[in-house]
């Protein structure tokens, strides 16, 4: 940990020395860009009075002296902008290590109601596994990632992404320059619906014969009677073309609007998409998974950064339009609009069946970066191996990711073969909830094909049911019994309907007496076990631990202990064989001022 946080300062004093640097660049470009103006202006004023021709060649050589200056002074703010992003890549390390999580998305809009574990394994919210992970660019790179944290993945998908996490995790710089320039992408996702939607249409304009000659012809005549006019011809045949030109850019007014509705403001979007494709075409990749997607990114002899970029600079044109004079002059003179939805069409003939593609390409390069990053600020996490056939999960030193790493506790655990049950029991707070957390969560990860929490963790890939933080609805006029047994009930129908699955479950039926909950429970453990299903149970019922006899190899007992010593309690999250011995519930309750006594 100490060298990371020493590792991402030094680089945060690195990009902010060369941002000084720039800076000050900048501030001479502004200074000399000021008296280019000004000594030009000044100069051209006096020596006008000496030659009109040589205040001309003054005007032009001042002009092109400020344009210069201007292009490398946008050249300048773009490079220390870039510097910025990198700076702020590095600090939001820097927080992440100390547990301020308020920079990074917490991802809560994509909860699914009624999923099979996000809401009980802190797959989304305020410190959550999405949160800790996220660091992608794009709108369709979160949604990813949500899925990749939301669905199971087998052995086929799993391996490719480890093989890809672990190479991208050891391209720090790349990952970082990657995370830089996609800081600058601003996007809702009602960008890429009407995207989509555009892509699904037919051309109008292109498909007219009129118009596609109209853009050529017309413009030539309106230049050529413009320069006529100097000469010989009147005015009025020129302004003749021009009100023609108004004339079709009006009568199609509607439907160029509703292009350009889709359109506007896109611009820099996708420029920076341009810049992001750029940099994964330029860097050289060995796993398969990382090689295959960067050849997604070739059409013929093009790469998609060029033709992503060609579609940054039609729109650009497009969006020439909202300036109220240059749209006049422009339409009245080219026919720009119908010119620029032209092109744009055309460019989507060509490209309609890749846009799509590519994006879902960056999309996937945001998660594995995300989770490359993920495993390089955690090195003592691993990659998991992959079992098909009966399920296994054997773990060493497993423990919960959103620990802080000083305070994380390990154990081992193990569950061969279907059919297999641990039931876990310990005082409140001795560590059940977190143990089953840190089980589900580890497999989530390991099945987005991310590194887990754990010395050795070797597992099935099978779908994971939980039923721990059961609430009641006033609006589904549901109590928290009726939620629960809904969630057991369809725990119970994967089964039935030949599923494999993983069961972690918390406290079964909370929601009645103690007489039903330990019958029920009893029940609905030796169901499972009938289905062949592999769960782990944390309870307080300690009678439910007389199953382990009942039904020997396939229910085993576990607990964590808790140590009473003058009247604190010590906790040392240790998973042991056997049953718990200690409860803790009328001790807390003394600490807390709640009388035990019981009234005679």
């Amino acid at each position: 940990m100490n060298n990371l946080s020493q590792y991402y300062n030094e680089r945060i004093e690195e990009f902010s020395s060369e941002l000084a640097h720039i800076q000050n660049k900048i501030n001479v470009i502004s200074l000399l860009r000021l008296f280019a103006f000004v000594a030009g202006v000044a100069l051209s004023i006096f020596i006008y009075r000496i030659s009109p021709w040589l205040t001309a060649i003054t005007v032009l050589l001042f002009t092109i002296a400020f344009l210069v200056l201007v292009r490398i002074f946008m050249k300048l703010k773009n490079h220390s902008n870039y510097l910025r992003n990198l700076i702020a890549v590095n600090k939001k390390e820097l927080m992440c290590f100390s547990g301020e999580f308020l920079d990074f998305e917490d991802g809560l809009a994509y909860i699914q109601d009624d999923h099979p574990y996000a809401a009980d394994l802190d797959i989304f919210g305020y410190g959550s596994i999405f949160q800790i992970i996220n660091r992608t660019s794009s709108f369709q790179g979160k949604r990813k990632l949500a899925d990749w944290l939301l669905s199971r993945a087998d052995e086929h998908q799993i391996i490719p992404r480890q093989q890809a996490i672990a190479e991208v995790k050891n391209k720090t710089e790349w990952r970082h320059e990657f995370q830089a320039n996609g800081m600058d992408l601003s996007e809702s996702g009602q960008e890429f619906e009407e995207i989509r939607n555009w892509l699904e249409e037919d051309p109008f304009f292109l498909n007219n014969i009129l118009y596609r000659s109209f853009i050529y012809i017309l413009p030539s005549i309106t230049i050529i009677l413009l320069v006529l006019s100097f000469f010989f011809l009147p005015i009025n045949f020129f302004f003749f073309l021009v009100l023609i030109q108004f004339g079709i850019t009006g009568i199609n007014l509607r439907k160029i609007n509703r292009q350009h509705r889709v359109m506007t403001k896109k611009y820099h979007l996708f420029s920076t998409y341009s810049k992001l494709f750029m940099l994964i075409e330029e860097e050289q990749f060995v796993t398969e998974k990382l090689v295959s997607l960067k050849n997604e990114l070739y059409s013929g002899n093009e790469k998609a950064s060029k033709k992503i970029r060609l579609f940054a600079r039609l729109i650009d044109n497009f969006d020439r339009r909202l300036n109220m004079i240059a749209g006049v002059f422009l339409n009245g003179l080219f026919l720009w609009d119908i010119n620029c939805v032209i092109r744009l069409e055309a460019w989507r003939n060509l490209n309609r069946k890749n846009l799509l593609k590519w994006l879902q390409v960056i999309a996937e390069y945001d998660v594995l970066i995300s989770f490359g990053g993920y495993w390089f600020n955690n090195p003592g996490f691993t990659l998991p191996v992959i079992k098909h056939g009966t399920f296994i999960f054997k773990s060493e030193q497993i423990s919960h990711p959103l620990i802080n790493t000083t305070e994380r506790i390990y154990n081992d655990f193990a569950l061969n073969g279907a059919g297999q049950m641990m039931l876990v029991t310990g005082s409140n707070m001795a560590g059940k909830s977190t143990f089953l957390r840190s089980i589900g969560v580890n497999m989530i990860l390991g099945m987005a094909g991310a590194p887990v929490c754990a010395k050795y963790l070797e597992f099935t890939p099978v779908q994971i049911f939980t039923s721990m933080r059961i609430g009641d609805s006033i609006i589904q006029k549901e109590s928290t019994f009726y939620a629960e047994l809904k969630r057991l009930k369809h725990i119970i129908d994967h089964f039935e309907a030949g599923g494999k699955a993983l069961v972690l479950l918390d406290e079964i039926l909370k929601g009645t007496n103690s007489k039903d909950k330990h019958y029920g429970s009893e029940i609905l453990i030796r169901q499972l076990i009938r289905y062949g299903a592999n769960a782990v149970v944390a309870t307080h019922d300690l009678d439910l631990c007389r199953l382990e006899n009942d039904l020997p190899g396939q229910v085993n007992n576990f607990c964590f202990e808790v140590y009473i010593e003058n009247g604190q309690f010590h906790y040392d999250y240790i998973l042991r064989k056997g049953v718990c011995k200690t409860m803790n519930a009328t001790e807390l309750m003394k600490q807390m001022g709640i009388s035990v006594e019981r009234n005679k």
